[in-house]
């Protein structure tokens, strides 16, 4: 019989009582975690945070993020644009770039991170990254090596992807590391189905990677989780 799983939200930036949700819904059989890119204006990849990343880590764990409006937002600057379409992908590129320069993808490898629409901006400057050695000469290879982060994690593919956004994200990673997602009930339901008819429709997926991205993916990556989890 299948079964609806569900993924729990931490109180970020609370450190105590993340953990203790973490173990309580581990005891309820969550299927995940969300994390938000920031809360309260601490941003994920803070030293702060790492109990949460640690304790995140003690078995197989996937972890699906999301954006937030960054903080502090900046008043009176495309002020009449809404958040999700514009601040949202700077706060998902702001978080993830943040997470690699503190190592959080190489020092919690147990976890399986979920990027949200298709990268965002991460993949548009995920060359660009390596240039701020010439700046900042203490920075390390892998604190500027987003390029392998990419091609390493997962990504969700909601939103308005096509047509230049996920063809370069395609670039980046695997086409194993796409899943379908649809911001329902956020995305209102016909902006959802003219998004997903986008996806099945569009001449820059091959049949197989539609088949991937709808459905074998994110079985694959459920299935591969559980089989981690039983052998502990």
């Amino acid at each position: 019989m299948e079964q609806i799983g569900y993924a729990a939200t931490l109180p970020l930036p609370y450190v105590d009582a993340s953990i203790a949700e973490i173990k309580r819904a581990r005891q309820n059989n969550a299927t995940g975690f969300t994390l938000p890119t920031n809360a309260a204006g601490t941003y994920l990849g803070d030293p702060r945070l790492d109990p949460i990343m640690a304790e995140l880590n003690q078995q197989p764990t996937l972890v699906m993020l999301h954006p937030n409006e960054p903080q502090p937002m900046i008043p009176n600057v495309t002020a009449a644009l809404p958040a999700p379409i514009m601040e949202f992908f700077f706060d998902t590129t702001r978080a993830v770039a943040n997470m690699v320069l503190q190592g959080i993808f190489s020092r919690y490898s147990n976890i399986k991170f979920i990027i949200p629409h298709a990268g965002a901006l991460l993949p548009v400057i995920a060359d660009r990254m390596s240039l701020a050695q010439k700046l900042n000469p203490q920075l390390t290879d892998d604190q500027v090596d987003l390029i392998s982060t990419l091609a390493t994690q997962y990504f969700d593919v909601a939103g308005l992807v096509l047509p230049h956004q996920l063809p370069i994200l395609q670039q980046m990673t695997d086409p194993t590391h796409l899943l379908y997602a649809s911001d329902s009930p956020y995305t209102p339901a016909p902006q959802v189905k003219q998004l997903t008819q986008a996806l099945e429709t569009s001449g820059l997926l091959s049949a197989a990677t539609k088949q991937m991205l709808f459905y074998k993916n994110g079985q694959q990556l459920l299935t591969e989780l559980n089989q981690n989890k039983a052998q502990l």
